[in-house]
């Protein structure tokens, strides 16, 4: 039995990568696997610098093993830069994000998260989060 190549043009999903052939000759609403209806779009993801001030207002500051688990935790792929101001030390990390207000969230909860379970937040410390959209290269 001969075999023979046939090619179709179909659909793919830019969200999950899915590909299908419509059935209809109209343009879909969603993506038959992951419903999404921004199937045909591209995500339009954006970088920014978060700068959080973390500031120790009364006991002793954090050894340096705590800050070096913490800055771990942050991970490298995010390029975070310690600085320490006398009982405040200053965080800057890259966050990818659609928008400044979702690269806040995002950036408040990785660096209260991370101080967290580094042991660097309890009585007495205070994290303030500034975000500041990261320059193009």
């Amino acid at each position: 039995m001969p075999r023979v190549r046939i090619e179709m043009e179909g659909l793919r999903c830019t969200r999950c990568g899915h590909e299908w052939i419509p059935r209809r000759e109209w343009h879909p609403f969603v993506c038959p696997k992951c419903k999404s209806p921004f199937w045909d779009r591209e995500r339009m993801v954006r970088g920014f610098r978060a700068e959080a001030v973390i500031e120790w207002r009364q006991g002793e500051l954090p050894n340096d093993k705590r800050v070096a688990q913490f800055e771990t935790g942050l991970g490298s792929w995010r390029h975070p830069r310690l600085r320490w101001a006398g009982k405040r030390l200053r965080v800057e990390v890259d966050v990818q994000a659609w928008n400044e207000p979702n690269a806040e969230i995002q950036a408040r909860r990785l660096i209260v998260n991370r101080a967290r379970a580094a042991g660097l937040t309890g009585y007495g410390v205070k994290t303030n989060v500034h975000i500041t959209v990261k320059p193009t290269d």
